[in-house]
């Protein structure tokens, strides 16, 4: 059963709703499930973790070697996709009692970043830290294509909303756009403001940490930062960058008021028009709300701790982020 859509809200009275302590190590990241009775989080002890918001228990789920950034879901049967540094994509039984891998795919060499589930559910997309993106087949887990064209490590995957198109961003800023089909590459954009070279400390900086796509608009929404004057120290300024779906041109850019040092990790779009950025780093933990014409945001609200992943629940609704004290928090609007 999914969530029902979202009513109208106010967007800047929001509060901290409710916070869950794990108490083994840090979390890294977060998705609500289709349901949204449960967030599915990922600590620094490499266990995917099933939270149960109401609850507030913790039921583990044990197969990776490594940390664990990217989770999807498919609906029908009701599934969990994870990828892990490990470079292994593993399919869950979601609501088992006990879960446990269902299937394992050894899926790239090195670090799996980033995965996103098609809306018709019958594909998975990852992408990793061996340039490669891929394409596989949720039904069988059999590998599609393999699309090669990136020369550094591929940080998001995502499928347009019709399933026919897939966008894929890396270290240097560069977005490409696949045919999900032939997984042929249709185009390359330049989303490199994302990018921060920096040849003194010997550091390439940056990337296209997470995409969303503002329908109505067709807008591609590129979040992480610029301004990178010292990767070792988290020197570095929030930025959103948005392009045209179609022709990947510039729109525009959001930005942080106050230089205020962070990494947008997870931006998202809310049915009312409006962005939503999870942004953590030296500076702190908060979401940065943004308007289409406003180039800072218009609301910002401050969270107890940095902010590693963030996501938007299914009717809007309500927002959970995870952090490096060890909690989850749900923020919801009055």
């Amino acid at each position: 059963m999914s969530e029902t859509p979202a009513a109208v809200l106010e967007p800047t009275a929001i509060k901290v709703a409710k916070e869950i302590k794990y108490d083994a190590s840090p979390l890294i990241a977060c998705r609500f499930d289709p349901t949204g009775k449960y967030v599915f989080a990922c600590g620094q002890d490499n266990l995917v973790l099933r939270v149960d918001c109401d609850a507030g228990s913790f039921t583990p789920m044990k197969g990776h070697d490594s940390w664990v950034r990217a989770i999807g879901f498919c609906v029908n049967p009701a599934r969990c996709w994870t990828g892990g540094y490990d470079g292994r994509l593993i399919e869950w039984d979601a609501y088992a009692d006990s879960p446990v891998p269902l299937r394992s795919t050894e899926a790239h060499q090195g670090w799996i970043r980033s995965l996103d589930v098609s809306p018709d559910e019958k594909w998975i997309a990852t992408g990793g830290n061996d340039q490669a993106v891929r394409i596989w087949d949720a039904g069988t887990g059999q590998l599609r294509h393999t699309c090669a064209g990136h020369d550094r490590h591929v940080y998001s995957v995502l499928f347009s909303r019709d399933g026919e198109t897939l966008y894929s961003g890396d270290l240097r800023g560069v977005v490409k756009r696949w045919n999900v089909q032939s997984g042929a590459e249709l185009a390359t954009y330049d989303a490199k403001q994302l990018y921060t070279p920096n040849p003194g400390q010997g550091a390439e900086y940056g990337g296209v940490r997470s995409m969303t796509i503002v329908n109505d608009r067709h807008e591609l929404v590129c979040g992480g930062l610029h301004n990178g004057s010292n990767p070792f120290g988290a020197v570095q300024e929030p930025l959103v960058v948005v392009l045209g779906c179609e022709d990947g041109k510039a729109v525009r850019t959001h930005t942080a008021k106050d230089a205020t040092k962070g990494v947008v990790w997870r931006v998202v779009a809310h049915p009312q028009g409006f962005l939503i950025g999870g942004i953590g780093g030296s500076g702190g933990g908060y979401l940065c709300f943004w308007k289409g014409d406003g180039e800072t945001e218009f609301h910002r609200f401050g969270l107890p701790n940095t902010v590693l992943d963030m996501d938007l629940s299914r009717d809007s609704q309500r927002i959970a982020t995870v952090h490096y004290d060890r909690h989850v928090r749900i923020s919801q609007w009055d």
